[in-house]
């Protein structure tokens, strides 16, 4: 979990943020990937991650991974 205390994220914004091209902070220069990016690996290890409020104002950002460990291979 990651958290911050900047302005945070709307809640209407919260699941389209992690779309290419997507961004909430229009103040910084950016491509809108990172979160994007963020999201294919954590779903690659069959998990996700979660944007949310943090108790210091702004931003969570949670990722759960799923799997683990790789599958054992075949002798």
């Amino acid at each position: 979990m990651v958290e911050d205390d900047g302005p945070g994220i709307p809640l209407s914004k919260r699941e389209v943020i992690f779309d290419r091209g997507q961004r909430v902070d229009t103040l910084r220069p950016g491509q809108g990937v990172g979160l994007a990016v963020a999201r294919e690996i954590t779903e690659q290890y069959e998990g996700k991650i979660v944007a949310g409020e943090s108790m210091l104002g702004g931003a969570r950002m949670e990722v759960i991974f799923g799997r683990q460990h790789s599958a054992p291979k075949d002798e």
